[in-house]
């Protein structure tokens, strides 16, 4: 079905794109482009009841899918995107008390 492999081509660049995050803030963006109220994974799935009647349940069932492993995968990049940015807030920190004693 060319819906689903426009899924699978649309997780397949999500996650592409979450590799390519360098800030909390850039994930976050890329959450919402994806995975948002208007985002392309829900914009897919507002078409399912045009798809013909034997496809819809594979194709929601796919979508939901995609849609939880990109949550995870999303969830996963802005802990790690976290702790960089805190552990350069630490090492800024002490790097500036070691400067000033």
């Amino acid at each position: 079905c060319n819906m689903q492999s426009k899924l699978i081509e649309t997780q397949y660049q999500a996650i592409e794109d979450l590799k390519k995050a360098q800030s909390v803030e850039e994930a976050e963006r890329l959450r919402i482009k994806y995975l948002g109220r208007k985002g392309f994974i829900n914009d897919l799935i507002s078409k399912i009841p045009t798809l013909p009647q034997d496809q819809r349940a594979s194709f929601g069932q796919l979508a939901n899918k995609v849609k939880k492993e990109l949550q995870q995968k999303l969830s996963e990049v802005i802990q790690q995107l976290s702790a960089v940015k805190t552990e350069s807030n630490n090492t800024n920190y002490r790097r500036d008390k070691g400067d000033f004693w």
